[in-house]
């Protein structure tokens, strides 16, 4: 099959094989980019109808960590779909070279179910997860694939199934909170729960209740044991309910770890006892009692007195220069600390002289500002108290990312009103994730643009791929471009990368 064109994509390599289908590498024409193609065995046709109909369901999903599927097609009597290309593997290449901290598993856990909780809520059930379903990339995030598959082709490639569905019961969320329990077991002691020679022996299995995960792995904590055993419950009823369910039980019983907070419908005033000394912080601040309001009364008119002093004295300042102190202007100090606190609320009008002494304020200030530019700076001082809030908002958790100027590499490929180029970068810290977007830039023909190939940037080594093809049926000549621009953004907008790069390319030639 090697060689072998489906349509526009030209099988290049096996990554994969089970008893429905084999999965190759392959090259999209004319964009030229690397996908997966599940080309599955012949199938009846009936067999043939569910898988489109799954194809379109499947369509509807939009998750982060569920694999996306560009694309369906049929060749000879044999059906495909394209995917993603991950060269990185599954999770059981994964385990076979290296055994996952339990760092890692509290990273991909929560990927993994939220993925599964995504499809349940579009009535998508999995209902044969596996260590091979779940795709890694990479930066280490994980995808899941395969939904539904199994139900469609009528038989699973899984060793180990949800005891119901022994029964003939139809698979549920529940079913695949117990693949995932099983997921987890494997990833926790690099062994099946029960380790089945038949499948006659594995019903009878079924019965059985698996070791505890630290009886096999004596350096796990033992407060996962109830957390895993119960996933692999006999009965879908004592299982948790869903996937999501699962996850806030392993982290809670993780050391040092706490689950996402749950929001109680109970309003926040009884939350707590008076004498507790926990600040909780509400969207709803209770009503101050009467005897404050006259102290709030009492400073905010003190403040207006201050404030009409500051004013005078400002209006005396600009009205009479000799008056200004020979001394130096000001030091730069003051303004240089509140900058960062005013970019962080997000308001213009704060005027870092506003909190500097009168005689600095008075110093730096031209003698032909206009009045009403000191004025508006001054009530800035009321909108921002008190300052110490506002420094709080300042530290920041997330890492900074560094990311090596992108060179240049191969493939590339170039077509008459198309350009596709390679690149090579690296990006720390290696466990920093998905950290935005790669695009590309034709600075000369940018108006007849029609596509853009966008890439995806994790964290460690990259090979991106990205894309520009235009418009030529307009144009009359050749159009000669010379330069390529290229950005990398985060999901906020926010430039990590610009970078201008020597390139010459005629077009619509």
């Amino acid at each position: 099959m090697l060689g072998q064109i489906l349509g526009d994509y030209e099988l290049q390599q096996e990554i994969g094989r089970g008893p429905a289908a084999t999965v190759y590498a392959a090259r999209q024409h004319p964009v030229e980019r690397y996908v997966a193609v599940k080309l599955f065995e012949p199938q009846a046709r009936e067999t043939a109808a569910r898988l489109k109909e799954l194809y379109t369901q499947l369509e509807q999903l939009d998750h982060t960590h569920i694999l996306p599927i560009y694309d369906q097609g049929r060749w000879q009597d044999r059906y495909y779909w394209v995917m993603r290309y991950m060269p990185a593997g599954s999770l059981k290449t994964r385990l076979g070279k290296q055994r996952l901290t339990l760092e890692e598993i509290d990273r991909i856990l929560p990927q993994i179910a939220s993925a599964l909780d995504h499809a349940h809520g579009h009535g998508v059930v999995h209902g044969d997860l596996k260590l091979t379903d779940i795709l890694i990339d990479h930066a280490g995030q994980a995808f899941v694939t395969d939904f539904g598959v199994a139900a469609a082709l009528g038989r699973s490639a899984s060793d180990f199934h949800a005891p119901e569905t022994w029964r003939g019961a139809a698979p549920d969320a529940r079913t695949d909170v117990y693949s995932l329990g099983v997921v987890l077991y494997e990833l926790l002691t690099l062994r099946p729960p029960i380790d089945p020679r038949t499948p006659e022996e594995e019903r009878a299995n079924r019965r059985l209740v698996p070791p505890a995960p630290s009886t096999v792995n004596s350096k796990l904590p033992a407060a996962l044991d109830a957390v895993v055993l119960k996933a692999l419950a006999v009965d879908p009823d004592q299982r948790y309910q869903t996937p999501g369910e699962l996850v806030e039980a392993y982290l809670q019983a993780r050391p040092g770890k706490q689950a996402p907070p749950i929001v109680e419908a109970a309003p926040l005033a009884t939350a707590a006892p008076l004498d507790s000394r926990v600040r909780r912080v509400s969207a709803r601040r209770a009503e101050p009692e009467k005897s404050n309001r006259w102290k709030i009364v009492g400073l905010i008119g003190g403040a207006a007195i201050g404030l009409m002093a500051i004013v005078a004295l400002i209006m005396v300042a600009a009205q009479t220069p000799a008056a200004v102190s020979p001394s130096p202007i000001a030091t730069p100090a003051p303004t240089t600390t509140r900058v960062p606190i005013a970019t962080t609320m997000n308001t213009p009008a704060w005027s870092p002289t506003s909190t500097a002494p009168a005689a600095t304020a008075t110093t730096a200030i031209s003698t032909s500002m206009p009045i009403a530019t000191a004025t508006a700076t001054v009530r800035s001082t009321a909108v921002f108290t008190p300052t110490r809030a506002a420094t709080r908002v300042l530290p920041t958790v997330t890492p900074p990312v560094t990311i090596a100027p992108l060179l240049l590499a191969f493939p590339r490929s170039e077509g008459r009103d198309r350009l596709a180029l390679t690149f090579r970068t690296s990006v720390l810290p290696a466990d920093a994730g998905i950290v935005g977007i790669l695009s590309m830039a034709v600075p000369a023909v940018e108006p007849l643009v029609l596509e853009r190939d966008l890439a995806q940037v994790g964290s460690g080594d990259q090979v991106l791929r990205v894309a520009v093809a235009i418009n030529c049926g307009s144009m009359t000549e050749p159009i000669v471009s010379r330069q390529i621009s290229l950005m990398i953004q985060d999901d906020a907008g926010r430039v990590l990368l610009e970078q201008t790069l020597d390139y010459e390319k005629r077009w619509c030639q």
